[in-house]
């Protein structure tokens, strides 16, 4: 009888080691004989940190050694990183002296020193990581390191030396010197001229432009002309010594008399209109209301009424049919003041608390289109308005003498 001899042999039980690089270059999983050691696999790499090795836990607490330590199960290990120390420089971007570096390490956070940088005719007003960029951190501000070195260029913002012509008058602050996109400096002192009242500084002399500094020497409108290194705004004037003809408020002067009138008056308050329309939308059409110069409100509203007939209650003809009786003298002669003169009727009697305005929405008789016209917020003069004209605003009349 013959015998049958049949050998065995254990089966090799393989387990796979995976491997968190915590957010450096990944690395694949690989397969080990149960009970073996692992082979020390390639380093993996991440921007601004030195790798420290492979740990068993998270907290990086136990540090796998490849040379004693076997694989018994499947196993994760985890990439400790040390930060790598990085360079922060500063750059002038066109101004003058220099400054230091700062060494910091990847993820620290620090404090940016002062700008020692200087430029002629700018102001500092932050810092960027381009040339052109916009304001990413402020002087002195707090900066993280990030895992390369870094240049932070200085950006600078252009001063205007800014003449305060008093037309006229005399006394008081002379010259500003303004940033542009910045408020106009404060604490200025307004001049004085006897038989008028100062009523702010704006970009055109004898009246109208738009106005910067209001009667009180605040700011109305930041400084936006990033053009040129002067400039020179022009007193706002209002005569103290006119008495109204009609009851209201004299609030522009020309100087002399041409073309039949020298003077505008608002309308008294009395005659003022809430919620009305500049038109229906059955009377969108472009009548030709185009002009918003001091002087145009006149034809302009002639030009509304003629196209848009008798029927209603819209701005301009509520103007045109207003009828004022004073001192036994009744006046006739009234209309919708144009843009440029709905204007002039804040800086000069709102902003002095005259005329009893609203802090509201006010139509000129200047159109945009043909459904479209402009109009005046009272609370907010720097705030360019158009409106449909089927929306209700109030409405002052105003005449020419």
């Amino acid at each position: 009888m013959g015998l049958l001899l049949i050998s065995c042999t254990d089966e090799i039980e393989m387990v796979q080691v995976h491997f968190d690089s915590r957010e450096g270059s990944s690395l694949d999983a690989v397969g080990v004989a149960k009970g073996n050691r692992l082979s020390e696999p390639e380093n993996p790499q991440r921007e601004g940190y030195a790798f420290a090795g492979w740990y068993k836990e998270s907290t990086c607490s136990t540090a796998w050694n490849f040379t004693t330590d076997v694989v018994d199960a499947d196993t994760l290990l985890y990439a400790k990183w040390t930060p790598t120390v990085q360079t922060l420089r500063f750059d002038a971007n066109g101004g003058d002296r220099s400054m230091g570096s700062l060494t910091l390490a990847t993820g620290q956070e620090a404090s940016l020193p002062t700008c020692a940088f200087i430029n002629s005719g700018y102001v500092f007003t932050g810092w960027s990581t381009s040339p052109d960029g916009e304001r990413e951190y402020s002087d002195e501000g707090r900066y993280t390191m990030g895992p390369v070195d870094q240049t932070l260029y200085a950006l600078w913002i252009p001063l205007c030396s800014i003449t305060l012509d008093p037309q006229g008058g005399s006394g008081g602050t002379t010259h500003v010197i303004a940033v542009l996109g910045e408020p106009m400096p404060p604490d200025m002192d307004p001049p004085q001229r006897p038989g008028y009242q100062f009523c702010g500084y704006s970009d055109q002399a004898g009246s109208g432009g738009t106005l910067y500094y209001a009667a009180d020497m605040s700011s109305v409108k930041n400084w936006d002309k990033s053009t040129g290194s002067t400039a020179t705004l022009y007193a706002q004037w209002s005569p103290t010594n006119l008495n109204s003809s009609a009851g209201g408020h004299v609030f522009f002067d020309k100087g002399l008399y041409s073309d039949g009138w020298r003077y505008l008056e608002a309308a008294p308050v009395s005659t003022q209109w809430v919620a009305k329309q500049w038109s229906s939308a059955e009377q969108f059409r472009l009548v030709g209301a185009a002009d918003s110069a001091i002087g145009d409100g006149y034809a302009n509203t002639n030009l509304i009424v003629d196209e848009l007939g008798q029927d209603g209650e819209y701005a301009a003809l509520l103007c045109a049919n207003l009828s004022v009786e004073h001192d036994g003298v009744t006046y006739d002669d009234w209309f919708l003041p144009s843009h440029d003169e709905l204007a002039l009727m804040y800086q000069v009697l709102h902003q002095s608390g005259l005329g009893g305005f609203f802090n509201t929405y006010y139509w000129s008789s200047s159109e945009r289109s043909s459904a479209i016209a402009f109009m005046d917020n009272f609370s907010d003069p720097t705030e360019p308005l158009e409106a449909a004209k089927t929306y209700c605003a109030h409405v002052r009349a105003i005449r020419a003498f």
